[in-house]
C-alpha cells in the first residue's frame, strides 16, 4: 500500500466482489451491514459519529490497516461537520465509491464477516427504571451493595481492555457503598466506597450536560483509560461513556447505567463491542430523619456509633451499618441532661423535643 492510499483504495469501483469462500457478495448489502454497526455509535441520534468512535471501529476491524495516521487522513479526506464529526452517509459514500470497504487492505475478506466478529449482536434491552432518577441522591443518596448479576463474568471476560487483574480481584472481594449528591447547576457527585478506595472513598464529578472530557480516566469500577468520557441522562437514567484505550493499547467503548429499578439501586456496565454487560444491585443505606426541635446539637449514642444530630427540621443520619434494622439510642443535650431507653428503627422519623430531657 502507498503511503497515500488509504485500506483498500486498490479495489476497482465495482458493484460486487468475491469474498474469501469465492462467493459473490453485495455491496449493498454489505453497506447496510456497516450501517447497522454505525447506529449503535451515534449516541445523539444524528447520522454523525465522532473521531474516537470511529477510529475504535476501524482498529477493531483491522489494527494493522488502521494506523492513527491513517485515520488522520481519513478525516481530512472524508471531511467532518462543524462538530469535528463525520456524518455517515458521507463515509459510507467514501468507503463504497472511492475505494474499498474498511476491512479490505489486503485481501477479498468481505467487511460483513469482519464486522460481525468485532461487533456481536446488540445486546437485548435493560429493564427499565421505575422511579425518578433524583431518588438515586435523596435522603443522604447512600446505597449498600447487595450482589452481582453477571458483573463477575463482565469483569473476567473485559479484564484485559482497562485494567489490572490485580485491581479486579480487589474489586470482586469488595462489597462497595455508593453515595450520590446533587450539586448546583445540575452536577452529580459520586463516591465509590470499597476495598480499592477505602472508606472515605473516591469522589467523582460528573456534569450531565453531555460535554466530552477528553484525557486519562478512571471510571466508577476502577476501569483506567485514555479517551473521551461523557456523563448524560437519558430518561430516569444516569448514564457515563467511556470510548478509549486501555493500559494495552486496545480500544474500548463501555457505558454505565446508573438507575433505580424496583426501589433498588442498579449500576450496569456494558462493552459496547463486546456485546457483553454485568450489574451490580443495590439497597438503600439504612438512616434515620430527625425533627431536633430542642434548639441544641445533640449527641446520638448507639452500640454501633456516637454522632451529632443537628438542630432542624429534616436532619439525617445513617445507620451504624447497611444491615441495621433498629438500636437502642440515647440522646444528650449540651448541659447533661438525656434522653435514653429510646428503640430507633430505620428509615423513620423521629422528634425531639427539649422537654424529653431529663
Amino acid at each position: 500500500m502507498k503511503e497515500s492510499e488509504l485500506p483498500g483504495e486498490r479495489r476497482d469501483d465495482i458493484d460486487t466482489y468475491d469474498d474469501e469462500d469465492g462467493e459473490e457478495v453485495d455491496d449493498e448489502a454489505e453497506k447496510n451491514e456497516v450501517l447497522s454497526v454505525f447506529r449503535q455509535f451515534d449516541t445523539e441520534g444524528d447520522g454523525c459519529i465522532d473521531r474516537i468512535k470511529l477510529a475504535a471501529i476501524l482498529k477493531a476491524c483491522d489494527p494493522v490497516a488502521w494506523s492513527d495516521k491513517k485515520i488522520n487522513e481519513l478525516f481530512r479526506r472524508v471531511g467532518t461537520d462543524s462538530n469535528g464529526r463525520v456524518p455517515v452517509e458521507d463515509f459510507l459514500a467514501w468507503a463504497f465509491t472511492a475505494g474499498s470497504s474498511l476491512t479490505r487492505p489486503n485481501s477479498a475478506a468481505s467487511t460483513r464477516s469482519s464486522v460481525s466478529a468485532a461487533f456481536p449482536p446488540a445486546l437485548p434491552p435493560r429493564p427499565a427504571a421505575t422511579a425518578p432518577l433524583d431518588e438515586l441522591h435523596w435522603y443522604g443518596g447512600r446505597w449498600a451493595w447487595t450482589h452481582d448479576e453477571g458483573f463477575q463474568e463482565y469483569i473476567r471476560k473485559t479484564s484485559g481492555i482497562f485494567a489490572s487483574l490485580t485491581d479486579f480481584s480487589r474489586l470482586l472481594d469488595s462489597a462497595p457503598e455508593h453515595q450520590f449528591t446533587l450539586l448546583p447547576g445540575s452536577i452529580w457527585e459520586f463516591k465509590v466506597m470499597d476495598k480499592m478506595f477505602g472508606p472515605k472513598g473516591k469522589r467523582e464529578i460528573l456534569d450531565v450536560s453531555g460535554a466530552c472530557e477528553d484525557g486519562q480516566h478512571v471510571a466508577p469500577s476502577g476501569e483506567e483509560f485514555t479517551g473521551t468520557k461523557k456523563a448524560y441522562i437519558e430518561d430516569k437514567t444516569l448514564v457515563v461513556e467511556l470510548i478509549g484505550a486501555g493500559r494495552n493499547g486496545k480500544h474500548g467503548h463501555v457505558r454505565m447505567y446508573m438507575e433505580i429499578i424496583d426501589n433498588k439501586y442498579v449500576n450496569t456496565v456494558e462493552d459496547q463491542i463486546r456485546g457483553i454487560r454485568g450489574s451490580r444491585v443495590f439497597k438503600k443505606y439504612p438512616f434515620y430523619k430527625f425533627k431536633n426541635k430542642t434548639g441544641w446539637t445533640v449527641e446520638l449514642t448507639t452500640p454501633g456509633m456516637t454522632v451529632d444530630v443537628a438542630n432542624g427540621n429534616c436532619i439525617f443520619v445513617d445507620a451504624s451499618g447497611k444491615d441495621v434494622e433498629q438500636e437502642e439510642a440515647t440522646f444528650t443535650l449540651p448541659d447533661g441532661r438525656t434522653y435514653s431507653g429510646v428503640t430507633i428503627h430505620a428509615f423513620d422519623s423521629i422528634r425531639l423535643k427539649d422537654d424529653q430531657f431529663t
